[in-house]
Formats: C-alpha cells, structure tokens, sequence
C-alpha cells in the first residue's frame, strides 16, 4: 500500500514539472530578430508623410523586406539590410479616390529569418470642403448702396475663398476669407458717385483655392435725377444798362442747362441777354472783358420760351446766371435815351445727363 502511494506521489511530481517546462517555451514570448521604431502610424487630417525605422537586434547585417500594404499606402525603401545603424522607410499615404472615412491598413515587415513584425496604420480621409454662396444674384435698390453677401464652406476642412469683379463702383468690404464651416459675410456696396442715371451691372467671381467657384450678378440703378433748380425769378424788371445775376451754384454732376422765361413787358428794340457762365467768366464780365459761356440766349419779343443748351457743364463747376440789360453783353442796347424795361419770370436748371 506504501508503495502505491509513493508511486502516485512520484507521478504526481514529474507531471508538475512537466508543465512548468511547457510555460516558458511560449511562443508569444519569443524574440525577434529586429526591432521597429514604432508599432502605428496615424495619418490625420493634412498629414501625407511619415517614417519609422528598423533596427538589427544583434548588431549584424540582417536583410528585411515589406510584403504587405494598401494601394494608398507607399514605402520606400521596401527592402533592406539593417544592422546596429537603423534602416529608415518612408512611408506615404494618398488619399485621392477616397471617400470621406477612416481606412486601417498593415505593414508587414519580414527579416531573412522568417520573423515578422507589423504596423498598424490608420488614415483619416476627412470630407473636402464645399462651396456654398447666397444670395446667387443681388439687385441694389434705388435707396439702398450695398447688400449682403454670404459665403460658408458647408463640407469639411477648411475653405479659402477669394472675391474679385470688374466695375469700380462695386466694392466688397473683404475679397478674401476663410471658412471651417462658419458663414462669412461680406458686403457689397456701391458708390453712385457721379454716374449718369441708367441700369449698371457687374459680376462678383468666388473662387477658392481648390479649384470651386460661384458668380454673382450684381445690378443697380441710378435714377434719373430732378433738374437742380439754380435760378427761380418771378415778376422781376430789369432796366436798361443793368443786369440781374444768381448766387454762385456748385454744379452737382455733369449737367446741361434748361430755362424757362416768360418776358411779359419788352419793347422790342434789342435782345434781351441771358448768360450761363463760371466764376472766372462772370468775373471778366464785370470787368468789362471778353469772357466766355455755357449757354447764351438773346430774346427780342414778348411770350413764352422754353431753351435747353448743348454745352455740357463739368461736374462741379461754378455757375452764374446773368439777365443783361446793358452794353456789358454781346448785344448792345439802342440808346435812345428811353428806358427799355424788360419784365419777366425765369427760371433755371440743370439738368443731369
């Protein structure tokens, strides 16, 4: 009975240290050949390029080779010999023909032993930028000078946007911008300045630095504007050898003149003078020198007249009217020693082109 009990005792103990043999011949627990500098590589947003290295374990040459990878992926070198001075491969992804996502991939790195390490490689393909623009088209209301013009990248990343146009009376109040989803503004003003009344238009032209664009149309009007009324006499007289004249009148644009008399009294001897002329002119005019006008007209008969000159007055000009009744003018009076009065209503303006 002793005997069988030391039997089973020494059975026992040699199956115990079986085991213990088992455990330390682990495979997981074998060394490789060569070493890497990392285990992953993340590839982030913007980011192409990366590196790793690879290292001889001994110290001796040993040859490697990568056997395993995405058609996104490049390495270069795919092969080598590493020693106690690492080997060192690029790596390179490329994310054209991708759709917005994440992708994982391996490298697979084999020695000339047979061993393997692998790297685990992760690629963010984020979704690319969109272009958005609102309104399409902007009409400017008489009484309004400007607009607003929205911009916003409704995709991913980043959008670089850039604003140009043609017409000079168009100006935005940035031309270049960035979106990371934000709505930018802009807007679009204009300056009527001194444009002739009429319809204008003109193009703003996005574009953005990957290549997008969006136009838009871009109309205003400048209405025809009221005459700018310089001169209004009623029931005026003038005598003979005197002259009636207005205040200095800044013309407002570029402007022709248009006047209306009525001369009920004139008794028919002469013309009876009517002079548009600018400050340096009405000066040599009462200095009894030869001057220069605008517009003149000599009347000779009582009624109704209706004139509009030809001569186009520069913006901003100077202006006097003068009713001539005297030797001052280009038509001399009669000199009968009789004074030829003459009774009128006038009224002046300029009338924008």
């Amino acid at each position: 009975m002793k005997r069988f009990a030391l039997l089973v005792a020494v059975l026992l103990l040699a199956g115990l240290i079986g085991c213990s043999d088992d455990s330390s011949t682990n495979p997981d627990d074998a060394q490789t050949d060569f070493q890497l500098s990392v285990s992953q590589l993340t590839f982030v947003d913007g980011q192409a390029d990366a590196f790793f290295t690879i290292q001889s374990v001994s110290g001796d040459t040993l040859a490697w080779s990568i056997t395993e990878f995405e058609s996104w992926l490049a390495v270069s070198p795919a092969q080598g010999s590493a020693s106690a001075v690492p080997d060192t491969v690029y790596v390179t992804v490329d994310r054209e023909g991708l759709t917005p996502g994440e992708y994982d991939s391996t490298i697979k790195v084999v020695s000339e032993n047979g061993s393997d390490q692998s790297i685990a490689v992760q690629l963010q393909v984020p979704i690319a930028p969109i272009l958005f623009v609102d309104p399409q088209a902007i009409d400017i209301a008489e009484n309004y000078n400007g607009a607003l013009l929205t911009i916003q990248n409704t995709g991913g990343d980043s959008l670089h946007w850039f604003l140009t146009n043609h017409q000079p009376w168009l100006i935005t109040s940035a031309f270049m911008g960035t979106s990371t989803g934000e709505i930018d503004t802009v807007v679009v003003g204009i300056d009527r300045g001194v444009m002739h009344s009429g319809l204008y238009a003109d193009t703003v032209f996005v574009n953005t630095s990957d290549g997008q664009k969006d136009t838009i149309r871009v109309t205003m009007e400048v209405p025809q504007e009221l005459a700018s009324r310089i001169v209004y006499w009623t029931n005026r007289v003038v005598e003979e050898n005197h002259y009636l004249y207005s205040d200095a009148n800044s013309n407002p644009r570029d402007c022709r003149p248009v006047a209306h008399l009525e001369l009920t009294d004139w008794p028919e001897d002469y013309g009876l003078e009517i002079f548009l002329m600018n400050s340096t002119n009405f000066d040599r005019y009462l200095n009894e020198e030869s001057f220069d006008v605008y517009w003149h007209q000599s009347v000779y008969y009582e009624g109704t007249y209706n004139f509009s000159g030809s001569t186009v007055i520069p913006y901003g000009t100077i202006v006097y009217v003068v009713v001539d009744n005297t030797n001052l003018g280009w038509d001399e009076t009669d000199f009968d020693f009789s004074n030829d009065k003459a009774y009128f209503n006038l009224s002046v303006d300029l009338q924008p082109e």
